[in-house]
Order: structure tokens, then C-alpha cells, then sequence
């Protein structure tokens, strides 16, 4: 009785509601795949020269070239997603096989689907079963993701992961959901700095409806975010060279340069010079 009372049945009427709904969601997929395939064949080249930037830097770490670049001010994490394409093309000899794009585009093309599924299932918990496939078509007929979920570029990796998160924080819950989510939001990091904004909203919310008297997912949740922020600070002594060099110049070039525009506007322009 008590099982019951914690897991009820589902009747005639839910459980159709229930199939007809995921058969609307798979059938958005594959909508939105057919569009995908579409945007892809009308390019010429590369939208973005960030593409060629990632997948070089994916093959050079492939096959063991040089991948350090002075100056840096974005993360390897999204090359090292797809480094081990060049990895397996490299054990067979085929690190300069054209074909390789195709599947690194396929691959953006997954994760781009990932974040279409994830967004309709967190519409899902927070409206209604019948709203996850409606919001999936929103998401998928987009032009500017169907733009990009065919390029490789990380913000659509990035994004996939900011969902995830959500999905793990939109109920409340124990320090274990909150590290899930800790964990979706570095690696989201991971893939793009802007995440950051994204990440600090999404935790002062936290502590807003939760308070201090459940803390345990808002600790959880910064002890995984802190994880991911340690792992791209070790990325960077890696990869180029030094603790923390491309997050540190990220935050100089731009929270940095908001802050010396603001003080330079209210007249302090020997603080903002120093």
C-alpha cells in the first residue's frame, strides 16, 4: 500500500497521453534532424573560422603537434571533445582524411539534439508533459541553431550542458543532485567562458528559493562547478603552458574591460588606469 501510494498507476487515459506525447517528441527530432541536414547542405566552407580553430587544435593534440597558442582567451575543452576523432583517424593513418569534418559535424549535430531532448524534458517538469515536445519544435526551428548545431563550435555543446544542469536544479533536492548539476555547469565552462554569467544567475537563484536552510544542493552544486573550474585551470597548464592562462585572460579582456569603461565614466580615471 505505502508502494503504492508513492509510485500510482498510471490509467488508460495517462498512459496514452504518455505514448502519444513521446511519439510528437520523436517525431520533432526527427524534424528537426531533416533540418539540420538541410542547413548543412546549403553551406559553402566554414560559417566560422572558430571551426577550423577547434579541429586543429583537436588533430594537432591527436597526433602530437604543438598546440600552444600565446595570448590565449578561450578553453581547449571543446577541442578535446572531439580530439579523439583525430585519435582513431590517427591510429589508422588517416589524420588528414577529409571525411573527418563530416563526422565532427554529425557529432555537432548529436549534441545539438541533445539539447533539443534535454529542453523538452525540463519543459516537461516544469509545465507539463504535453508542452516537452512543443518546446523541442521551438528550440529545433530556430534558425540561429540550425545555423550552427551543424558547425563545430562549442556553444552548442555548452548549452546542451547548461540544460542538463537545470534539469538536475529545477526541483529542490539533496547535495548529490546539486553536485550533478555543479558537475553540467563546469563542464559546460569547459566548453565556453560565457557560461559564466549563466552559471552566477543560476546560483543566486538557488540561494533565493531555497535559502540557507537547504543548502545542500546550493554546496553541492558549487562544490561541482569549483571541480570544473580546477579542471580547466589544470587544462591550461597543459595545454598552454601556465595555471589558469586563458581563464584569467578571458576575465582581464572582458569583465576586466567593463570594469575600466564604468570607472572611466564616473570620472576615476586614475583608478581605472592602475
Amino acid at each position: 500500500a505505502q508502494a503504492k501510494s508513492l509510485f500510482p498507476e498510471m490509467n488508460a487515459t495517462e498512459v496514452e497521453q504518455s505514448t502519444g506525447s513521446k511519439r510528437l517528441l520523436l517525431a520533432v527530432l526527427v524534424c528537426v534532424f531533416a533540418l539540420q541536414v538541410h542547413s548543412w547542405s546549403t553551406l559553402d566552407g566554414y560559417q566560422l573560422a572558430d571551426s577550423v580553430e577547434y579541429m586543429e587544435r583537436a588533430r594537432n593534440l591527436a597526433i602530437g603537434q604543438e598546440v600552444r597558442v600565446d595570448g590565449a582567451v578561450r578553453s581547449f575543452g571543446f577541442s578535446l571533445l572531439i580530439t579523439p576523432i583525430f585519435w582513431v583517424a590517427n591510429l589508422f593513418g588517416a589524420e588528414n582524411w577529409p571525411g573527418l569534418v563530416w563526422i565532427v559535424r554529425l557529432l555537432q549535430m548529436g549534441l545539438g539534439l541533445g539539447l533539443v531532448l534535454a529542453s523538452a524534458r525540463l519543459a516537461e517538469r516544469v509545465i507539463g508533459r504535453p508542452i516537452g515536445w512543443a518546446a523541442a519544435a521551438l528550440i529545433g526551428a530556430n534558425p540561429i541553431f540550425l545555423q550552427y548545431s551543424v558547425s563545430p563550435v562549442s556553444g552548442v555543446a555548452a548549452g546542451l550542458f547548461i540544460a542538463l544542469a537545470l534539469n538536475s536544479f529545477i526541483e529542490r533536492g539533496d547535495a548529490r543532485s546539486g553536485l550533478r548539476g555543479g558537475l553540467w555547469l563546469g563542464a559546460a565552462l569547459l566548453m565556453a567562458y560565457q557560461t559564466l554569467l549563466v552559471s552566477f544567475v543560476l546560483f543566486g537563484l538557488l540561494l533565493l528559493r531555497d535559502r540557507w536552510q537547504h543548502r545542500a544542493q546550493l554546496l553541492g552544486g558549487l562544490t561541482g562547478f569549483g571541480v570544473g573550474v580546477l579542471a580547466q585551470v589544470g587544462i591550461d597548464r597543459l595545454t598552454w603552458g601556465e595555471w589558469g592562462q586563458s581563464l584569467i585572460n578571458y576575465f582581464i579582456e572582458n569583465a576586466g574591460a567593463v570594469m575600466v569603461r564604468a570607472l572611466v565614466e564616473i570620472g576615476w580615471i586614475d583608478l581605472a588606469a592602475r
